[in-house]
């Protein structure tokens, strides 16, 4: 009975090592995702300011010949985000101005 027990309470405290690792496990990759989802729209960011600015000069960009690995749609959309805060931002100025009037 005694050896049962012992395997028993090593059982356990395996079972306890494991749900620590685990868990710190997780966290870890809690943690990577976050840094690739921050470097991903870093990326993306800086993706549409060097479309837009060839975009002006009349120029065509190739986002993939540059290292670049986002779908189209991924660029579009955030080119569309990035419109959308900009049309927002231009509309609370006159909001202010017009308040202030």
């Amino acid at each position: 009975m005694d050896s049962q027990a012992k395997a028993l309470a090593t059982l356990g405290m395996q079972g306890q090592r494991l749900s620590r690792q685990f868990e710190k496990t997780v966290t870890q990759l809690r943690d990577l995702q976050t840094t690739r989802r921050e470097k991903e729209t870093r990326d993306l960011n800086e993706l549409v300011d060097i479309i837009q600015m060839y975009k002006a000069a009349g120029q065509t960009f190739n986002p993939s010949a540059h290292g670049f690995v986002f779908s189209k749609a991924q660029i579009d959309q955030a080119h569309q985000a990035r419109r959308r805060r900009c049309l927002a931002s231009k509309a609370i100025g006159y909001r202010h101005k017009s308040i202030a009037a």
